[in-house]
């Protein structure tokens, strides 16, 4: 009846094991489906959408009013040979890049991702003009102050593509939006929804946001937005179920650490060989737990840490596979073999002391008994030969 109890209990958590497999999966195709589909909306991103436009409409206005900056030269009425001091206008700003690492995007795990890249204005001094008699001395003037603070300035933006594979996000699906933050600085602002409007696969793409307001000096802004996988529930899942089993399975079966040599192997194909096995996992469950914190950190370190990964999937998940499975493996065997050299220790001190305290104490002059049950008594000396008379 026990054993009725038992097997239904393991089908029961066998079926609802099942079913979170199935429905996990499910989810997973149906949520890929719903963004792979088209969506004019921007999602997460709507908001700043809306104010991309209004920007673009802002800075083609400033642009088409914005004065042309034209060199005037100014002549005297009295003598051609004498002219005054000319001033060449002041020059556009220019802006300059920050640190690679600082146009880097990382949209991860998540679905959106809203980034403010910052852009320094070239500080440059105002230079003075000196006047020569009977020539002209232009000297150039230090450069225009930027547009007041919270103006927009108009922005390009390029096809971003994918590094790994054949795949692109259109200018149409992300927003790139410049500010005048303040005095000597200007905010570029990039937002990305990797659900809307088309969905985003996993990988690094990378292309050029170009700055190319006519108040400022034209300025290409490399861009580099790194995606990961959807989701991570089956890869996990799998992943835990292949490495704990697999490695398990195969540390008992390559003996490690038990007595059983070759007979693992054996034993797998018993009646009892599970039980067995689950005996050993209980009897060692410090060394699988020692496993467990090393298959997860070489997890972190080769998936879970890597913002594009997933862009190539069977592959990379063959790979993170070996190596979780390694560093499990390797944790449990070191570990299962020291537990098993202090077991073995600690019954070879067992037995010498079982048989020190069952063995007979043998005393001087007397003999221990004889198999046939006869008491020993004094001990006696044969004497080869013939013996004395009257002995």
């Amino acid at each position: 009846m026990i054993g009725r109890v038992r097997s239904g209990r393991q089908r029961a958590v066998v079926a609802v094991a099942a079913v979170g497999v199935v429905l996990a999966a499910l989810g997973e195709l149906s949520s890929r489906a719903q963004a792979a589909g088209s969506n004019p909306g921007f999602g997460l991103c709507e908001a700043a959408h809306g104010i991309e436009r209004t920007a673009t409409a802002r800075a083609a206005v400033a642009t088409a009013g914005a004065p042309s900056l034209i060199n005037a030269t100014q002549r005297t009425a009295g003598d051609p040979a004498v002219t005054a001091p000319a001033t060449s206008a002041p020059s556009l700003p220019a802006l300059q890049l920050p640190d690679a690492v600082a146009t880097i995007l990382d949209v991860g795990r998540h679905d959106f991702v809203r980034t403010s890249i910052l852009l320094r204005a070239k500080s440059s001094a105002p230079a003075d003009v000196t006047a020569t008699m009977g020539t002209s001395a232009v000297t150039p003037a230090g450069q225009a102050p930027l547009p007041d603070v919270g103006d927009y300035l108009a922005v390009m933006k390029d096809t971003l593509r994918r590094k790994e594979r054949t795949g692109f996000i259109p200018p149409d699906d992300y927003v790139a939006i410049a500010r005048v933050a303040g005095p000597t600085a200007v905010a570029l602002d990039i937002c990305v929804d990797r659900n809307r409007p088309h969905g985003i696969n996993a990988g690094t793409y990378t292309g050029i946001v170009t700055i190319g307001d006519r108040r400022v000096s034209a300025l290409d802004v490399p861009v580099t937005i790194r995606v990961q996988q959807r989701s991570w529930f089956l890869t996990i899942f799998f992943t835990a179920l292949f490495v704990l089993l697999g490695g398990t399975v195969f540390v008992y079966a390559s003996g490690h650490g038990g007595e059983s040599g070759s007979a693992g192997v054996t034993s797998l194909f018993e009646r009892n060989g599970l039980r067995e096995i689950w005996q050993w996992t209980q009897g060692n469950i410090v060394p699988v737990c020692a496993g467990i914190a090393t298959a997860s950190v070489a997890f972190v370190a080769n998936a879970w840490n890597d913002p594009a990964w997933g862009w190539n999937a069977p592959t990379q998940w063959y790979t993170l596979l070996g190596v979780t499975f390694a560093a499990y493996t390797a944790a449990l065997s070191a570990g299962s073999a020291k537990f098993a050299s202090k077991g073995d220790q600690r019954a070879q001190l067992n037995t010498n002391q079982t048989e020190q305290s069952t063995s007979p104490q043998v005393t001087a002059g007397t003999v221990p008994a004889s198999p046939n049950g006869r008491a020993g008594g004094p001990a006696t000396t044969k004497v080869s030969g013939r013996q004395p008379d009257g002995a």
